[in-house]
């Protein structure tokens, strides 16, 4: 194509996204990369990187160029962006007040939480929500394997361990991190005073050890010293589904628990429970929220969606 055709054609566009796209480039632009973009519009990153190959074969030119992790702008780029910029914060601004005249939104929300988090942070922000906006109701399941019948939820609250990730890149939802907390091995004094101490992971086969599936997916616990990681395969004397059982236990004085520090750490303050090798450091417990893109999600669902984000940010910050 000639390049006096270029513009003609692209006027010509029947793309009716290319607006979109040219948002997502400038929101890449400012966050310095494309999960962090894909996160603000609600995207999948698989979604955002298509859109920016059909950007830049719209326009026929190079925006960015890749360096690792990192990007550059060409000057086609930079030039898009200080155009665009302004004129997609105006959209934005104008999406916000139509908000204003919308009805009391209605519907509704089905959720898939993680045992560990619904009770102390998910269902007070539900109840502070329903205050707000009544005629929204909710299906509230509570199950740790929530992705694999992803199309079942309209939201997903999944842990998974970085030992260990779940196989979930290719799933067509957001994913937006919500805690990432090391796991912390603890047992109660009543427990460790019947029983020989431990001064290396190997020394847990020796144990009684108690084990949710839905916490770390497996029978091995891991561990790093020296940058080396180890997975020290335990034989469970007690195996729940609950995790907050299995804390629960572990307070009783019924063997070791291997749980995430956020769930343990008060015990721990409080003497109740004790920090086993803590010279060792550990594996990562990381939960996350998953949905749909925006565009296949009702006004009810954005909306709680928009909620429990901002309350649960406003929570860490008070912490």
């Amino acid at each position: 194509m000639a390049t006096g055709t270029k513009p003609h054609s692209l006027l010509e566009s029947s793309d009716p996204n290319l607006s979109g796209k040219m948002d997502f480039f400038v929101r890449m632009v400012r966050t310095g990369s494309i999960t962090a973009a894909a996160e603000e519009v609600n995207l999948s990153i698989s979604t955002g990187s298509r859109w920016l190959s059909d950007l830049e074969q719209q326009l026929g030119v190079k925006l960015y160029c890749r360096r690792g992790a990192s990007f550059t702008l060409t000057s086609a780029g930079q030039c898009l962006f200080e155009k665009f910029g302004p004129i997609s914060d105006n959209i934005h601004s104008l999406i916000m007040e139509m908000g204003s005249f919308v009805d009391e939104p209605q519907g509704l929300v089905r959720i898939c939480c993680t045992p560990i988090f619904a009770q102390s942070v998910l269902l007070p922000v539900i109840n502070a929500f329903n205050r707000r906006y009544r005629k929204v109701r909710f299906s509230l399941d509570i199950n740790p394997y929530g992705l694999s019948q992803y199309y079942r939820y309209d939201l997903i609250i999944n842990a998974e361990t970085s030992y260990q990730p779940q196989e979930n890149r290719t799933l067509p939802l957001v994913k937006r991190n919500l805690l990432t907390e090391p796991f912390v091995l603890v047992a109660s004094t009543s427990y460790l005073k019947t029983r020989q101490p431990i001064h290396l992971p190997e020394q847990l086969q020796e144990h009684t050890c108690l084990y949710a599936d839905s916490l770390t997916h497996s029978r091995q616990w891991a561990f790093k010293e020296d940058g080396q990681v180890r997975l020290i395969n335990i034989s469970d004397n007690l195996e729940v589904s609950d995790t907050n059982l299995l804390f629960d236990a572990a307070k009783m004085g019924m063997g070791i628990a291997y749980l995430p520090r956020y769930v343990v750490e008060s015990s721990v303050r409080s003497g109740q429970l004790v920090k086993l090798l803590p010279n060792h450091q550990t594996a990562h417990w990381m939960l996350n929220l998953y949905y749909p893109e925006l565009k296949q999600m009702d006004q009810g669902c954005v909306l709680f969606k928009d909620f429990f984000l901002n309350t649960y940010r406003d929570q860490l910050s008070n912490q």
